[in-house]
């Protein structure tokens, strides 16, 4: 479902995909974001509500236990989240205090954070509830991927802002039905992203000029120097593959711009030059050379009264004769 959605975006970016399994993982910390028990005319007699407010509280409680710490990648997160039946079924509920609109409507509760990513809250089957909550023994739950993937992949759409919701004049939209986007909505995400780059790329090229135009004697290497140059023609050339229509070529072109002009921008060499300004040299050296200064200038003082007082003794020598 997700690698075959994400392979028709992979000519602007480089996507990796990682699972995990975590168990036994409490939905939010703190009494207050807990959901609330709500009385209903299911088989169990109630549900529990999750109020839009602690939604954000959801994701940082989860945030904490996902492996994302270890790349400095961006990373999307697609979470389904399996409630105990102690605690299912989960129903968000919105400011107003009414039911969000179930996605499938299903078992299937969801939210997107447009930075962040996806939660699909997977509740279990009813009947399976209702064996564990006479017996109280382990039951098996069954998710079944025609009732969580298509929510992932809605998800994905929304961060990717392929959703088009504009009337188009004298045109029906035919449903959504197959795994990747359409054609005319990857062309419109890879020309968004590569005007992006360029700019990007454009951007970080001024930054580093202003800054080196601020530190004196500053001395570049040829590998931060051929990074410039490179991210630079790489931009110029990206520019003109737009105008010309060639869209697949400027997006890599501005992929190209973007990764030299980064790479310029955080050189080890560079970060060394840039925060080590002139304020710095003084505050180093003063401490160390004013100790020694200070003995030279009171011996200078002295030389200055030994010369005088030779040249008194020379002007009386020279009266007396």
């Amino acid at each position: 479902y997700i690698e075959p959605f994400l392979n028709e975006l992979s000519g602007i970016t480089n996507f990796t995909i990682k699972t995990q399994w975590i168990y036994q993982v409490g939905i939010v910390e703190g009494a207050s974001a807990q959901p609330k028990q709500v009385p209903d005319d299911s088989k169990l007699g109630r549900h529990y509500a999750l109020a839009e407010d602690s939604l954000p509280h959801i994701i940082t409680s989860l945030e904490k236990k996902l492996g994302t710490q270890i790349t400095d990648n961006p990373c999307i997160h697609l979470v389904v989240y399996v409630p105990p039946c102690a605690q299912a079924p989960l129903k968000i509920y919105r400011r107003d205090g009414q039911r969000a609109t179930s996605p499938t409507g299903g078992n299937v509760e969801a939210f997107t954070s447009a930075k962040w990513g996806g939660i699909v809250f997977a509740n279990p089957a009813e009947a399976t509830c209702v064996r564990y909550m006479e017996s109280e023994q382990f039951s098996d739950v069954y998710i079944h991927a025609q009732d969580v993937m298509p929510v992932l992949l809605y998800q994905l759409r929304k961060i990717f802002d392929l959703e088009n919701n504009t009337p188009l004049l004298d045109t029906t939209l035919v449903p959504y039905s197959t795994i990747e986007p359409r054609v005319w909505e990857v062309d419109t995400f890879v020309r968004t992203n590569t005007i992006y780059l360029v700019h990007s790329a454009t951007t970080t090229l001024q930054s580093l000029i202003q800054l080196l135009g601020g530190i004196e004697y500053i001395v570049i290497n040829d590998e931060v120097g051929a990074a410039i140059q490179n991210a630079y023609q790489k931009i110029v050339e990206a520019k003109q593959k737009l105008v010309e229509g060639s869209l697949q070529q400027a997006a890599l072109l501005a992929r190209e711009a973007y990764t030299s002009a980064e790479r310029a921008f955080f050189d080890p060499s560079m970060l060394a030059l840039l925060y080590f300004p002139n304020e710095q040299k003084y505050a180093i050296y003063i401490p160390l050379f004013l100790p020694i200064m200070i003995p030279v200038v009171f011996s200078f003082n002295t030389i200055v009264k030994y010369f005088r007082g030779k040249k008194g003794q020379v002007s009386a020598k020279t009266k007396e004769e």
